[in-house]
């Protein structure tokens, strides 16, 4: 079973919704392969869905829009970005 969908009591489960008002369970799995999706490789993209996950469940909010999930993520793929490619100065 993958490991992100299995109950944890130490974990909340934050709900995502999208702008038609559906709303489902974060799932980092899911995030991951959406990351992919970018080109971003493999082990990069699911730190960065482990690192968002992790966000979420320090949060004491219960749900997220899925538009704000996009930006905090597009956040998080960006500050490893600008560590990876030296300034030019």
């Amino acid at each position: 079973m993958p490991t992100d969908i299995i109950e944890d009591s130490r974990l909340r489960m934050c709900m995502v919704s999208d702008r038609f008002g559906r709303v489902l369970p974060f799932s980092k799995g899911l995030l991951a392969t959406s990351i992919l999706a970018t080109g971003i490789k493999p082990p990069a993209a699911y730190d960065v869905a482990r690192v968002i996950q992790e966000r979420l469940n320090k949060s004491s909010a219960e749900s997220i829009a899925s538009e704000a999930l996009t930006q905090i993520t597009a956040q998080e793929i960006s500050r490893r970005e600008s560590r990876l490619v030296p300034s030019k100065s």
